[in-house]
């Protein structure tokens, strides 16, 4: 089935784009959500006509997706500060929720669901981050995971015990 798509859709196309999906597809999902509209004649001119406002419109957002982008790569660093156990895992995962109200805290406000994690934060340490922005706009996050007080703590202690077990296997 052919449709116009009206809003950009992720790995589908961008607004104003003629596409082939399937009719359970459109159906269920890109018309109740007004994603896309049917490619019947009337509309197809209708898209013709209207295409120049489209391209105007899409190059608008695109600018405004690149200095977006700017702006979280200006963040720099977020640090997200979690309770781990003495190896370094920790307790839960860090999620896109949590990494998004963090830079909200800081001014840059982002849906949890253009962050793009591809495995679950669950050790202690630095990871690159994706938010997509649209229009093909990616922006790089460094994300920091470092342990609470009373983590550090239990870790510092086991490095201890593993430093004085070493220290008493080499002397046997």
């Amino acid at each position: 089935m052919k449709v116009i798509l009206r809003e950009e859709v992720e790995n589908l196309g961008n607004a104003g784009d003629l596409v082939s999906v399937k009719p359970g597809f459109a159906r269920n999902f890109l018309f109740p959500r007004s994603l896309a509209i049917r490619a019947d004649e009337r509309n197809v001119k209708a898209l013709e006509h209207s295409r120049k406002t489209m391209e105007r419109r899409r190059s608008k957002l695109a600018t405004e997706a690149e200095g977006f982008a700017k702006t979280i790569t200006d963040v720099g660093r977020v640090v997200v500060t979690k309770s781990c156990g003495p190896e370094g895992k920790l307790f839960g995962s860090v999620t896109t929720s949590e990494i998004a109200s963090l830079l909200g805290e800081r001014g840059v406000v982002v849906e949890r669901r253009q962050i793009a994690l591809n495995d679950p934060l669950k050790a202690l340490g630095d990871y690159d981050v994706e938010v997509k922005l649209g229009q093909g706009v990616v922006a790089k996050l460094v994300v920091s995971v470092e342990p609470d007080a009373a983590s550090m703590e239990l870790i510092s202690r086991a490095a201890a015990e593993a430093a004085s077990a070493s220290a008493e296997v080499a002397e046997a």
